[in-house]
């Protein structure tokens, strides 16, 4: 019996943006690996939705503390950056798989509009970073109106 899977053209094209994005960064960063062998860098996944009035982003960051998140705005590149501390705990045994990344974590992003730096908010709850950055109001035009002078 054959099995049909959906055609998803954009998962497959954001799944091949991942993976050249971490391969970029394992490639140029060649100081990542901590004592365990591991990359030292990971990419948290994070959707960015647009609104009328806002960006609305979300990032997937299990067992980071928000104090050890930095995010920041300049020329409507946002940057989220921080790191995950690795746990240290005695146990017998060894790692029969280990995916769990640990290490920093950086992500830049270009917002399409301009932005309101400073009233930027963010909070974190269970594990999800939420940062909701509003736009800009749109500038009214005003019509100036030349005077003939005699």
């Amino acid at each position: 019996m054959n099995t049909l899977i959906p055609y998803e053209p954009a998962k497959l094209i954001n799944d091949m943006h991942n993976l050249m994005e971490n391969l970029w960064q394992r490639t140029f960063d060649l100081d990542t690996r901590n004592a365990s062998g591991r990359t030292g860098q990971w990419l948290p996944a994070i959707d960015i939705r647009e609104e009328e009035d806002k960006f609305l982003i979300s990032a997937d960051l299990p067992g980071v503390d928000p104090k050890d998140i930095d995010i920041s705005l300049e020329n409507n590149v946002l940057t989220l950056k921080g790191k995950r501390e690795e746990i240290h705990e005695e146990k017998k045994g060894s790692f029969y798989r280990m995916e769990r990344m640990q290490g920093q974590f950086y992500r830049q992003f270009t917002l399409p509009t301009a932005v309101d730096s400073k009233h930027i908010t963010a909070k974190s709850k269970q594990g999800v970073l939420e940062v909701i950055v509003p736009k800009k109001e749109k500038t009214e035009i005003k019509k100036i109106e030349v005077k003939v002078e005699e």
